[in-house]
Parts: structure tokens; C-alpha cells; sequence
């Protein structure tokens, strides 16, 4: 449990060939690869544990473990960056981690994180910059900010980075590396202020040189004699300053650095265990103490299945809304006009024309429900893609073993198929239904005395003789109307007339409107007339169907579809054997169930150790090997 917190953890950031491997192998007696040029291409994670065993282990993908030989880690590491990078296609560098874990009884708990160098410029520097920010944006993260010695601050490209997340140095040391090794006695005198200035400051800077005059390994003795040439021009550097210099002294720093970057961290520490021992507890309260009957695994399918949001029906209920828009607008009175139903009407002279137009009739709605199967074969289709799917909650129901999931599945797939087929086969029968005139409805009749006793034609043949089309028709007191205009100088402006003037009035306009529509109905053909009596009839029939159908379709849905999963999941899934017999739990869950007992015990020891540590002081170990 306490892996996966986020501990503290020394950062080894710097400019390429800074010497950042060759001062974490001084510290930690990992050896990294150390050559010139790029030695690191991907972060070097060291997970340092304080345990019996001694050695260093590679830490592979799947979290498997390869204890690596002493004599060939270096080209361990080596080889395992390689196959890395090999697999970023085009890329030298690789953004994931490189884990090792150092285990020993000296080590402590820590994780230490070799970064690649970075760079000034070339295709790879947002790359390596980004891989550095990761690691240096965390405030648990220690910054060894490790430079050469001779390099100019201002071109450094770490110290710029360092600056930025951490910008006033509460948790970033810089050392100066490469100490033996000046451009200028300019560039010596540089380094050395940089040491004695903050000297008497707990983050003040440090001087090393890991490989004097490029040895193979370190040495302590020819450290110290290369650091205490450099200074010199001091004479006698004093204890204060004498303690910044080496990687031993650097050693016997950082244990009093981490205390107070561990104390920083505690609260976070603390949330971060309390947050996983309260996922934890979920987990077992979940799972329970002991395995779960299969009646109680059933029962808890059921009830994560019913509790779905949004259920079934509020997930259908958009695809039903628009069928009913798309019915609505294709057996809309707008869309039935003469022209379609003369594509549907053939005229017979030799039979009378007022019982003409059946056959008409349906081969129009015909037309129309082709129309419609389109859309209700739409919703269909979605409805089962809504019920594919009704199954999907399981996977959030711990307590529901994986082969208990797949027997569901199983079962409700050939449930959805049935269902699915007899839902097809209704909607066909009311798509089929609606062909043939089958309605005492009065609407029907309302439409046809409306189209017989007063057509609209007429209304609109009257209303322009009185010259009002949508115009209000009268105004003024109860015994006398004003008349608007139909066109200048046919009516005095504001003019006033008595009931009796205005009653003429309109019945000459209604005898005008009359014989225009007497006329332009002696006009028309039989056929004309038998057309428009058809298509009466079918926007008549489509102004009910059109309510009826979509209404229809959702009982349909209700019956079959609702009804289906209802019963699957209240009935049927306690009683299909197959279902029964795999409701148990999963091999692994008592493995499970023990490891979270465990995770619990853990973190409630690491809580009561952070709460021990909180106004005590923080010991920290290095594995301190004499070199």
C-alpha cells in the first residue's frame, strides 16, 4: 500500500552530460551508465526499500521481478533503455519509466529518479523537457540540480526549469559537479563564491567531482585533495564551506533535507492514505467478510441492473420523440396534395366517378407507409442497440463474479434476439394496418362536410371579393362596421355603414364569390373532381393515423421491449440454469479480499506512523558505502 503513495523522492536534474549518473551512482552504489554523450534516454526510477535481502532488481512491465548480476547492471540498464526507445518509432528518447528497485538493510524508503540531460536544442527538446517536468512539477520531489561547475547559470537550461516550478528554492540544492575542471581561473572563482556565499544555508550549493580527472569510479581521497585545490586562494576554507564539499558530505546533508521535505509532505501523505484506506473499506464492505450466497450474487445482479441511469425507457425516449416528428411531418396535410395523388389515380370513364378512388386511396398509403418504414426502422435499430447493451451495469457490481457476467450476457443476447423479432413483426402489422381505411373516427367526416359544404377554395374566393384577405373584417361600435379597404376608391376611407348596408354588402361579395367557384368548379374535369375527393379522403385518414401510429408504436415498445427486460431481470435471471450455476464468486476474489485486508492494515500503520512523525524527528538512511 504504501508503494503506491506518493513518497518523497530525490531528483537528479540537469544539462546533458552534466554529470547527473555519475553523482546518483556516488550516492546510491547504483551503477548507472556512465560514458559521454546522452547516457540516460528515458527516466531511471530507483525505488529504495529498507529490507533484509541486499541487491538491485529490475522491475519489469507486467511488475514481474529479474534480480540483476552486480558485475552487469550498468549494461543492464543500458540494454533495457535501448529496447525502449527502440519501440518509439522515430524518437530517441522514451517517456516511460525505467524501474529498479534497491533493496538492502541500510537503504531507506525512497525513490530516487535518474533524468535524461537537457538539452539546448535539436528535434528531441520539448521531449526531454516535457519527461523532466513531469518529475521536477511534483512538491515531494527533492532537486538535485547538478551543473558543471565551469558552465554559465544563465545557459543553463535545468536551472531555468528548476526555477520555474520550485521559484523560491525550498526544495531545490544545486551541485556543482566536474569541480576539477576549469575554462578560466575566472570560471574557478565563479564557482567557488557560489559554494561560500550560502554556505551557512540548509540548500546552499555543494561541489563534487565524481570522476577526478576521469577515473573509472569514485574515489574519496582524490575527491577531496582535487575540492580542497580549488579553494585554495581561501587558505583555510573553514568547517562551514568544508561541509559543501564531496559527495560524502553531500550524503550526510540530504538526511536533514528530507526531514523537512518530509515534513512539508505529511498532510499530503496523510490525505493520500486516508483517501486509499477509505477506497480500501469500500472495496471489503463491497465484497464482504465472507463469499456471498448465490441467491445474494443474483439478487445483487438484479438490483445494479435496476438502478441504471438513465434506464431503459429514458434512453429510448429520444428515438421515439423524433419518430413521432417524422410521422407528424410526412402525413402532414402539406405533404398529400393533387399532384401525389395523380401518381396513384387512374380515372375510368366507364365506371360512375362517385364510387372511384379506393383502389387509389390505398395505393397512396402505400406510398405513405413506405415513407414511414424508413424512420420506424431507424428506431427500431436503436431500440436494439438500447437493449444490446441493458446489460453493460454489471460491470460496476463488484459482488457479480466475471463468469456469472458472461452467463448473463449469454442468456440476455438470445432474449434480445426474440425480443427484437417480435417487436419487428408488430410493427410491421400497424404499418400495414394504416393502408386499408379502418376508422369510424369523425374526424373523417368532420373533413369531408368541411370539404363539401364550405371547400377552402371558396373561402379564399370570398374573402378576396371583400378584399380583407387576412385582414379583420369589421370595427368600430356594436350598430356600426368600418370596412378595410380591398382597393383604393371601392370604399370611402374611414367611411361608416349601417348593419344593413354592410349585410348587402357581403351577400353581393358571397353571390360574386359563389358563381367564381361554381364556375371554376363547372371548369374542372370528372377526373379533377375525383382526384380531389381522394385526396381528402387520405389527408383525413393520415390527420388520425399520424396520432394513432406513433402511440401504437410506443405500446409496442412498452409491451414487448420494456416488458422483455422487465421480466429477464426480475424473473428469468433466477430462473435460467445456466445462470445459476455459475452465480459464484470468482477464484480470485478471496485473494482479493485478503490483500485488502491487508492494504488496510498497512495504511492504518502508516497513518500512525506519519502521526509519530509529526513533531518527532525523521530519521532518514543512506546506504552509506565506503568508497
Amino acid at each position: 500500500a504504501t508503494a503506491e503513495l506518493t513518497l518523497p523522492m530525490l531528483c537528479v536534474v540537469g544539462d546533458q552530460t552534466s554529470g547527473k549518473s555519475s553523482l546518483l551512482e556516488a550516492l546510491t552504489g547504483v551503477p548507472f551508465p556512465v560514458k559521454s554523450g546522452t547516457c540516460t534516454r528515458m527516466p531511471i526510477t530507483v525505488r529504495c526499500r529498507n529490507t533484509p535481502e541486499e541487491g538491485l532488481w529490475l522491475v519489469e512491465r507486467d511488475g514481474s521481478e529479474r534480480k540483476l548480476d552486480a558485475e552487469t547492471v550498468s549494461q543492464e540498464i543500458s540494454k533495457a533503455q535501448a529496447l525502449a526507445v527502440e519501440e518509439e518509432v522515430g524518437k530517441s528518447f522514451c517517456k516511460n519509466s525505467l524501474n529498479l528497485e534497491a533493496r538492502g538493510p541500510k537503504q531507506m524508503e525512497l525513490i530516487l529518479v535518474d533524468l535524461p540531460g537537457l538539452i539546448h536544442n535539436g528535434p528531441d527538446v520539448k521531449t526531454v523537457t516535457q519527461l523532466a517536468e513531469e518529475f521536477v512539477a511534483k512538491p515531494q520531489a527533492l532537486l538535485l540540480l547538478v551543473g558543471e561547475a565551469k558552465q554559465d547559470t544563465e545557459l543553463a537550461v535545468a536551472l531555468s526549469l528548476a526555477t520555474k516550478y520550485d521559484p523560491n528554492g525550498h526544495r531545490t540544492l544545486r551541485v556543482l559537479s566536474k569541480f576539477d575542471t576549469f575554462d578560466s581561473e575566472e570560471s574557478r572563482a565563479t564557482a567557488c563564491n557560489t559554494i561560500a556565499e550560502r554556505a551557512a544555508e540548509m540548500l546552499g550549493a555543494h561541489a563534487v567531482v565524481c570522476r577526478v580527472e576521469g577515473a573509472a569510479e569514485y574515489g574519496h581521497a582524490r575527491e577531496m585533495e582535487s575540492l580542497l585545490s580549488s579553494f585554495s586562494s581561501l587558505n583555510n576554507p573553514g568547517d562551514l564551506i568544508a561541509s559543501r564539499l564531496g559527495v560524502l558530505k553531500l550524503k550526510a546533508r540530504l538526511p536533514s533535507i528530507f526531514e523537512r521535505l518530509i515534513r512539508q509532505n505529511l498532510p499530503n501523505l496523510a490525505a493520500q492514505a486516508q483517501a486509499k484506506l477509505a477506497h480500501a473499506e469500500r472495496q471489503i464492505k463491497l465484497l464482504g467478510d465472507d463469499p456471498i450466497t448465490p441467491i445474494e450474487m443474483l439478487i445483487c445482479a438484479k438490483t445494479g441492473l435496476r438502478i441504471k441511469s438513465p434506464s431503459f425507457t429514458q434512453s429510448v425516449t429520444p428515438a421515439m420523440n423524433k419518430f413521432r416528428e417524422d410521422v407528424h411531418t410526412t402525413l402532414s396535410t402539406e405533404t398529400i396534395t393533387d399532384d401525389f395523388i395523380r401518381e396513384h389515380f387512374k380515372f375510368d370513364a366507364f365506371h360512375t366517378p362517385f364510387f372511384q378512388g379506393v383502389s387509389a386511396f390505398e395505393s397512396a398509403m402505400r406510398d405513405i407507409v413506405e415513407r414511414v418504414s424508413r424512420f420506424q426502422k431507424v428506431l427500431l435499430k436503436q431500440i436494439e442497440m438500447k437493449l444490446t447493451t441493458a446489460m453493460e451495469p454489471l460491470e460496476e457490481v463488484s459482488l457479480v463474479s466475471s463468469r456469472l457476467r458472461a452467463s448473463i450476457y449469454s442468456a440476455w443476447a438470445r432474449d434480445v434476439a426474440q425480443v427484437i423479432a417480435a417487436l419487428h413483426e408488430k410493427a410491421n402489422t400497424l404499418l400495414q394496418e394504416i393502408i386499408y381505411f379502418g376508422t369510424q373516427n369523425h374526424y373523417l367526416y368532420d373533413k369531408y362536410v368541411e370539404a363539401e359544404v364550405f371547400p377552402s377554395e371558396l373561402k379564399d374566393q370570398f374573402m378576396a371579393a371583400l378584399g380583407i384577405v387576412h385582414k379583420p373584417l369589421c370595427s368600430g361600435t356594436a350598430n356600426e362596421w368600418e370596412f378595410e379597404d380591398a382597393d383604393e376608391g371601392d370604399y370611402p376611407s374611414g367611411a361608416f355603414y349601417s348593419r344593413e348596408i354592410a349585410a348587402s354588402q357581403i351577400m353581393c361579395a358571397f353571390v360574386e364569390a359563389h358563381k367564381l367557384a361554381e364556375k371554376a368548379a363547372r371548369q374542372a374535369s370528372v377526373e379533377e373532381h375525383c382526384t380531389r375527393r381522394v385526396r381528402y379522403a387520405v389527408q383525413a385518414h393520415c390527420a388520425v393515423e399520424k396520432k394513432n401510429l406513433p402511440d401504437a408504436m410506443l405500446k409496442a415498445v412498452r409491451d414487448i421491449a420494456v416488458k422483455g427486460l422487465e421480466d429477464f431481470i426480475c424473473v428469468k435471471l433466477f430462473t435460467i440454469q445456466d445462470v445459476l450455476a455459475n452465480a459464484y464468486e470468482d477464484a480470485d476474489v478471496e485473494e482479493r479480499r485478503n490483500a485488502l485486508h491487508d492494504e488496510v492494515t498497512t495504511l492504518h500503520k502508516v497513518l500512525e506512523e506519519i502521526q509519530a512523525l509529526d513533531g518527532t524527528q525523521v530519521t532518514v538512511k543512506f546506504d552509506a558505502r565506503t568508497q
